[in-house]
């Protein structure tokens, strides 16, 4: 196993690759949840699915969720990486940590006390301290370095990364043979070349009010579909059009008012939401992207209130309800794996802001903030 993997000894990465080529027939591989009460220290250990560990663990690769409950070793993180503190040579996704995150290449998110990028940052580092050799992104937070120059509150650097000489493959070690087929493991290496084509994506999820909104609502399942994922601009900007629906769980009698109607409406059970999204696709590694996105569209709100019937209706005529109709803005982010068939799995996390005080129909204090998380499936 050697060292530690972590940012300041990623040359140690190019020896374990052709290590693993050689014992490839001995690989330990987990599908599906991986469970630890102590921990696990696999250091021929692949995990795809969801990997929880007590204590701490240590991996190889792993696709999808992995939690530990104090350190977090894993060589590569193809998904979403949580710990006291996080260890890794290459980060495709996100990492989160109380402490500190400690890794070479960080292709997406690191969240932490401590972040640590030593061979480049392509993508966001939050934390109280951000540290990165060569970036292509943003740092937040009150100290944050890159190369030689350093600034409080935000840093930023948008160079190409040019050189990447830490992690390569060696091609001239007689001490190791190389097994023939070492092409085969060097995913890691290569682009994002199979580009997400998945026509729907099917987001169920939570949508939680902030602010004045919690008065009235309280947490909700929500489900989003997504069509489209039209490529506009060289398979980088794309373009969605969504249907959200969140069913509230609770909801305390608020006021409405339409013209010379005024009412302590119940709410309804299901709200809507229409949006057309914009989205930057950011490779992360062959099958991988993060996809920061905007959404704007349209969004109502039931009152679960009948609107009294006209005199010649049909006894049979279903009442119209009232109803508040106003703007909706919906920035978020997504991580995508592609996985068999060109199916698509990974999770998202974004902001609702709807227009609902901007209306005559609702109390000016009514709020309008929430923000929805959840996990996504592309067909």
């Amino acid at each position: 196993m050697g060292q530690i993997p972590n940012a300041e000894n990623a040359k140690e990465f190019a020896l374990r690759q052709d290590e693993l080529n050689v014992l490839k027939n001995k690989r330990e591989t987990v599908n599906g949840i991986n469970f630890g009460g102590t921990g696990d220290f696999l250091e021929n250990g692949f995990v795809n699915g969801l990997n929880l560990n007590g204590v701490g663990s240590y991996y190889v690769r792993t696709n999808g969720i992995s939690v530990a409950g104090f350190f977090n070793c894993l060589e590569i993180n193809n998904g979403l990486q949580i710990g006291l503190w996080n260890f890794g040579y290459i980060s495709n996704g996100m990492q989160v940590c109380l402490i500190g995150n400690s890794t070479s290449k960080v292709n997406g998110i690191q969240i932490g006390g401590f972040n640590q990028a030593g061979d480049h940052l392509k993508g966001m580092q939050i934390g109280l301290v951000n540290k990165a050799t060569q970036a292509n992104g943003i740092q937040i937070g009150l100290w944050n370095k890159i190369g030689d120059r350093g600034l409080p509150l935000v840093n930023g650097s948008f160079k190409k990364i040019t050189s990447e000489p830490q992690i390569q493959l060696p091609t001239n070690i007689d001490s190791i043979p190389i097994n023939t087929s070492a092409q085969e493991d060097r995913w890691y290496e290569e682009p994002y070349k199979r580009l997400d084509h998945t026509f729907l994506t099917f987001q169920p999820g939570m949508w939680v009010p902030l602010g004045n909104l919690r008065k009235t609502f309280t947490a909700s399942p929500s489900f989003t579909l997504k069509f489209g994922n039209v490529p506009l601009y060289k398979d980088k900007i794309l373009l969605d059009v969504g249907l959200n629906c969140w069913f509230p769980s609770h909801t305390t009698p608020f006021n409405f008012h339409e013209k010379d109607t005024a009412l302590v409406a119940r709410g309804s059970n299901v709200n809507v939401n229409v949006s057309a999204y914009g989205v930057y696709r950011i490779p992360l590694a062959n099958k991988m992207s993060l996809n920061p996105y905007l959404g704007l569209g349209v969004a109502t709100l039931g009152t679960g209130e009948s609107k009294p019937k006209k005199k010649d209706a049909d006894e049979k005529e279903a009442a119209d309800r009232y109803s508040v109709t106003t703007f909706n803005i919906n920035p978020g982010i997504s991580f995508k794996s592609i996985v068999a068939n060109g199916h698509a799995i990974g999770f998202f996390v974004e902001y609702n802001f709807s227009g609902y005080t901007w209306t005559d129909q609702l109390d000016k204090n009514f709020g309008g903030s929430a923000f929805q998380f959840g996990i996504l499936m592309g067909i």
